[in-house]
């Protein structure tokens, strides 16, 4: 399985304006990229998981709740993604 993880890694360039939490936000974007990559059954549909990869960015670029996710909202995000994606 390719590491998706590696290649949707974000940064304080690639995450946009962050109203000076650019740090914080790459950082917890990476944190569900790495869960994400974890949780993944290796057997998981290249083409789906590239998908989830991307949802991610959509699901939380324009939030600000995404500064204060813990692990347990971590989890719980990407078991959900996880289940929806790979159920349809």
């Amino acid at each position: 399985m390719m590491n998706y993880y590696q290649r949707f890694a974000a940064n304080e360039a690639t995450v946009g304006d962050w109203e000076g939490e650019e740090e914080l936000a790459a950082a917890q974007v990476n944190r569900i990229y790495a869960a994400l990559n974890a949780a993944i059954p290796p057997n998981a549909d290249p083409i789906k998981t590239e998908r989830m990869f991307s949802r991610v960015w959509t699901d939380w670029c324009s939030t600000l709740r995404l500064l204060d996710l813990g692990e347990n909202d971590i989890k719980n995000y990407t078991r959900q993604l996880i289940r929806r994606s790979l159920s349809s």
